[in-house]
């Protein structure tokens, strides 16, 4: 019988072995001023890159001291504070359990390995920005524009994304993930379909939940201008006016990413995830590989960021083929929003369609 357990038991290690504060107080370190290094370097607005500032900007409205193409969404200025404390909080609010266990059990829980993997993850957002023409709100507290990188996504990279992606992400695929484990896998016969497919069983699952979470969210969002889509392809959804649009091809590159983590939470009756199996099959240079051994979870931490790594170029992939051969040249029906920038058109589609420039082309058109 294959039905994923949490792992919340007792710790299964020796009751004399000794918790490695050492390694713990200088991982706590690293990420301390890894923090406090990102926090010295961000910026917030649109100064500091003129490649991207526009000099002139043409206010129709003023929001918290910015010009702005539109009103405030219910006249509440402090949308990108409000949304980044939100995702800093539930992260924290989620993780904490998980490091809390895994300080009970001397190691780090499984799902907390699936933690660190999504936030991971956010390594890969500025390129994933690129491919959907996703503009920020230049408000949020990003990184430099003028690093390398960064300077992919077409706006602003904001550093809520390290927040952000567990919160939207991970926390989602969770419950996704409770609810198939409770709610399915508990209730069906041994032979049925779910038990001989557990993990196709959890994509879809998550893949459903995701759609429910993803579009009403995307919507919230992009009303509140967090983030607007300049270019898309194919349907879209509008609630809240004609000006704003979510791209449902957009969505799905959500989507697939919350049901591709739900997948990582299942393990078998011996304890084993994919991240286990892709974990031991990674090499180890200066060691004799062996198949059967347990893979230590910094190795299996590693596995899970590769296997959605791979997830997310994949999309990339697809996604930066409808962008580069054309086929997302349609701009989306709203006005520029974010005028103390300069209207991101990185091949000309927004002049065609009539909205005022300067125009702004990025480093990779």
């Amino acid at each position: 019988m294959t039905i994923a357990r949490p792992h919340v038991g007792a710790s299964t290690l020796r009751p004399n072995q000794r918790f490695n504060w050492p390694k713990t107080i200088a991982i706590t370190a690293a990420v301390a001023g890894a923090a406090v290094f990102l926090l010295v370097t961000s910026r917030r607005g649109a100064q500091g890159d003129p490649r991207r500032v526009n000099p002139h900007p043409a206010a129709t409205y003023v929001v918290n001291g910015t010009p702005r193409g539109e009103p405030a969404l219910w006249g509440f200025q402090y949308w990108p504070e409000f949304f980044g404390l939100l995702m800093l909080v539930i992260a924290v609010a989620v993780m904490t359990p998980f490091v809390i266990s895994s300080f009970r059990e001397r190691k780090l829980t499984h799902s907390l390995m699936v933690f660190l993997a999504t936030a991971i993850l956010a390594w890969m957002d500025p390129l994933a920005n690129w491919v959907t023409y996703t503009d920020y709100n230049p408000q949020l507290l990003q990184f430099p524009t003028t690093w390398p990188w960064f300077e992919l996504s077409p706006t602003v990279e904001p550093l809520l994304v390290i927040p952000g992606y567990p919160f939207y992400y991970f926390s989602v695929a969770l419950l996704a993930f409770g609810g198939y484990n409770r709610y399915v896998l508990r209730r069906v016969g041994v032979n049925s379909w779910w038990r001989r497919h557990p993990r196709l069983g959890a994509f879809i699952i998550g893949f459903a939940i995701g759609t429910v979470w993803d579009i009403p969210t995307e919507l919230f969002m992009i009303n509140a201008r967090m983030y607007s889509y300049s270019q898309y392809w194919g349907p879209t959804l509008s609630i809240g006016g004609p000006h704003v649009a979510l791209p449902l091809i957009w969505s799905l590159f959500t989507i697939i990413s919350i049901a591709t983590i739900t997948v990582l939470f299942y393990r078998d009756d011996r304890g084993e995830s994919v991240m286990t199996v892709v974990g031991r099959r990674l090499p180890r240079f200066g060691f004799q590989l062996n198949s059967s051994a347990e893979p230590s979870a910094g190795r299996k931490v590693f596995a899970a960021a590769l296997i959605l790594s791979v997830m997310y170029a994949g999309l990339c992939l697809f996604y930066g083929a409808l962008r580069v051969t054309g086929i997302a040249g349609h701009a989306m029906p709203q006005p520029w929003v974010y005028q103390e920038l300069k209207t991101y058109d990185p091949q000309g589609v927004l002049e065609k369609a009539g909205f005022p420039g300067p125009f702004y082309r990025s480093c990779c058109s």
